[in-house]
C-alpha cells in the first residue's frame, strides 16, 4: 500500500507509515503519529459530560458541536487515518 503524500515530501506516494513519520521529523517534527480516523468515543464522552457541568470556559471550537470535534470523517468524508505531529517547545531544563 502506498499513501499520498500531498505537500512536504518530493515523492509523491509515500510507501510506509515510517517512512512518512522520517519525512515530519526530517521537517522538524519531534514526533509523528498516526491511528484509523474511527471516532474518538471516549473523548466525547468526557467533553460532553464537561459541556454539561460547565466547564467549557467558552472553548466553543471543541464543545459547541462535540460530535464534530470527535468524528474525523465529519470534517473529511473519506478520511481513513490521521496523521499527528508534535514539536516540544521546551528543549532544555529550566534553571
Amino acid at each position: 500500500m502506498t499513501y499520498r503524500c500531498r505537500r512536504a515530501c518530493h515523492d509523491e506516494h509515500v510507501r510506509t507509515l515510517d517512512e512518512l513519520a522520517q519525512i515530519g521529523r526530517a521537517a522538524g517534527l519531534d514526533s509523528v503519529g498516526f491511528c484509523t480516523a474511527a471516532p474518538f468515543v471516549e473523548a466525547r464522552a468526557a467533553i460532553e459530560a464537561r459541556k454539561a457541568a460547565g466547564q467549557h470556559a467558552g472553548m466553543d471550537f471543541t464543545f459547541r458541536r462535540p460530535e464534530y470535534s470527535t468524528t474525523p470523517t465529519m470534517a473529511l468524508r473519506d478520511a481513513r487515518s490521521i496523521v499527528v505531529g508534535a514539536i516540544a517547545y521546551r528543549r532544555r531544563e529550566p534553571r
